[in-house]
């Protein structure tokens, strides 16, 4: 279930060209947003302290080696958050774990490169052919959660929101 203060969140950061997170409680309930600084976020001590069981979502400005940032996998697991969740131009993603611990962030980035790449697909990819690459991501990461006991949903795109793939770097 996906709570209306999450959802309102992700619709005004989709489509940015910056990198905003939200942290929300396992309600819905909004705890407070950061906003990237020179590429990463920063979160001190005490933030990573009070995410443990919360939920993270953030949209994809740039993401292009693994669809989940590996900034915000190794977040995840370092605190295990309930749910992990990405606004990207072809969708919502969301990882989260079935048996309420995150694997190693180590464990998830090493599944993820063991999964082979489609080569017809990588052969077929030209400039501009992002949807094509977010739906191999897609693919790789079904795989890596059946491997690793996570729960991985993808959930199309808002249709209300209108933003150019322009928008989305």
């Amino acid at each position: 279930m996906l709570y209306s203060n999450i959802q309102r969140f992700e619709d005004s950061i989709y489509g940015k060209s910056i990198r905003k997170c939200g942290i929300f409680d396992s309600k819905g309930g909004k705890l407070w947003d950061r906003q990237e600084n020179f590429y990463k976020f920063t979160f001190s001590d005490e933030d990573r302290k009070g995410m443990k069981g919360k939920i993270l979502t953030y949209n994809a400005a740039g993401e292009v080696d693994t669809l989940f940032a590996k900034d915000m996998i190794e977040l995840a697991s370092a605190v295990q958050l309930k749910e992990l969740r990405v606004v990207s131009e072809s969708g919502t993603y969301s990882l989260m774990p079935i048996s309420h611990n995150w694997p190693t962030y180590d464990a998830i980035i090493d599944t993820f490169n063991s999964m082979e790449l489609d080569n017809n697909l990588l052969k077929k990819l030209l400039p501009g052919a992002d949807l094509e690459l977010w739906e191999e991501k897609h693919n790789r990461w079904g795989n890596v959660a059946k491997k690793l006991d996570l729960k991985y949903q993808r959930f199309p795109p808002n249709p209300s929101l209108d933003v150019s793939s322009e928008d989305f770097i």
